[in-house]
Order: C-alpha cells, then structure tokens, then sequence
C-alpha cells in the first residue's frame, strides 16, 4: 500500500460532467482517488481538503482528512435550495468562502461561514455579488474574488466592511499568504505580484495554486501541470495528461 508521504499532488480532472481526482506519486505515476467533491479547497497544515458534496440532493460544505483509503466526509454547513460552488478555506482554518447561486433569479453571491464554539455560521453582514470564478484569501481576515464585472476585489472581513479594486479585469486568483504574493488570470496570461510584477504566457490557464513553501506557483495549461519559480522566473512541466486540469494541490 502507497502511503500519503510517497504522493506529491492532489490533482483534479475535467472529465465530460465531473472531476475525477488522482494522487501524483513522486515517480510520475497516477493513483485514483475516489472523492466525490466539487469545488474543492485544501488546507496544507491541517492536511484538510474542503468543497461541495452531495447529501439527499443537497449541495453541503464539508471537509475530509486526506488519505489514499476513502475519506470520511464531515458536513459541515448548508442553504436550502441554493447551489454552492467554490470554496476557499483561510490560512488559519477557521473561515471558509464559497459563493451561493439563487437557481431562479440566476444570481450569485459571495459568502463565509466562520467556525465558533458550536459550529459554523454565517457572517450575516456579507453578501456580495459575485462572477462565477474561484475566491482565495490573501490573509485570514481579507478574501479576494472577482465582481459581477470582472473586476477582481478584496474585500476585509469585518465591519466596517471595505472593498478594493486589485485590477479592473481578473479571474482565479492565488495568494501566497507568508510572501504577500497575488497571483491571477488575465485572458491568456498569468500576471504574478510580489516586489515586482511579472507576467507569464500561458495557452488557456485554468487554475493557480502556490506550493508549500509558498514560492513555487503551480498552474495548468489544459492537461498540463507546471512549476514557475517566483524568484528566479523559470518554468518547469511536472506531469503531462490528457484531461483538462481543473485543481492543483500539493500535499
């Protein structure tokens, strides 16, 4: 049996209607994992992985160890007849993002559940209009997401609440939280803020994530998993598919 240190990677495959995820051992070799998630997030200290299952035709927030057996699913948080999508989880675990989509007026809000002594609750003072687009956190109190115009805000969790303009067209964004480094997708570019901006071009983009250390971006260009060191502006391929890769997590 290959056990969780042996794996380098938490990938996840568009497949037709669904994501289908897999280990990446360190030898190259794919391990099928059977989780069926949507909208996944993974939190590296706690080893956690939170998103979107599916309980009696409901979309519920919930969280799993991760582990090469099959994970046992903790529900967490829901809304009656609502669709729940993207989630983000904060650095200090104790805050997760998502956004909620009303089926009949088609609109999408952003939202946060913040866990206390009893559970996990709403903040009832956020509701904000949102694009359908991934959200992370910049800090455990500042989440950036991208409006219904494509520009991409952060917004500071408490009140009084303030909203900022971190570009007027962005999507996807990644944050490295110890390095104050933002990374996100701008039509077929990646555009990298740190002490100084960079840019790098890549054909059709579909997710960020930093590394462990948080100085590695991980990215994908359609089946294609990439490695961009922040400092020293290389580029290296770590695994070539065949399906699109839609989530990245080192593990």
């Amino acid at each position: 049996m290959v056990i969780l240190p042996f794996y380098q990677f938490l990938i996840g495959f568009a497949e037709k209607d669904q994501t289908k995820y897999a280990f990446l051992a360190q030898n190259g070799h794919l391990v099928s994992a059977n989780i069926p998630v949507r909208y996944p997030s993974y939190h590296s200290d706690s080893r956690t992985l939170y998103g979107i299952w599916n309980k009696n035709g409901k979309d519920v927030i919930g969280r799993a160890l991760i582990n090469p057996a099959p994970m046992d699913f903790s529900p967490l948080f829901t809304l009656s007849n609502k669709q729940i999508s993207y989630t983000a989880i904060s650095p200090d675990n104790l805050k997760i993002a998502f956004l909620v989509k009303d089926p009949v007026s088609a609109e999408t809000q952003l939202r946060v559940i913040v866990h206390e002594e009893f559970g996990w609750f709403p903040l009832p003072f956020l509701r904000l209009p949102a694009s359908e687009s991934s959200v992370c956190f910049s800090s455990s109190d500042v989440l950036i997401y991208t409006d219904p115009a494509g520009s991409l805000k952060a917004i500071r969790l408490r009140k009084p609440v303030k909203v900022v303009e971190v570009t007027p067209s962005g999507r996807m964004p990644a944050c490295s939280v110890s390095n104050n480094t933002k990374a996100f997708i701008q039509n077929d570019k990646i555009f990298i803020f740190n002490k100084i901006q960079n840019e790098i071009d890549v054909k059709h983009p579909l997710c960020l994530s930093f590394s462990k250390n948080e100085k590695d971006l991980f990215f994908s260009e359609n089946g294609t998993l990439c490695k961009y060191d922040t400092e020293t502006r290389q580029k290296q391929v770590i695994f070539q598919g065949a399906s699109p890769i839609v989530f990245i997590a080192e593990l």
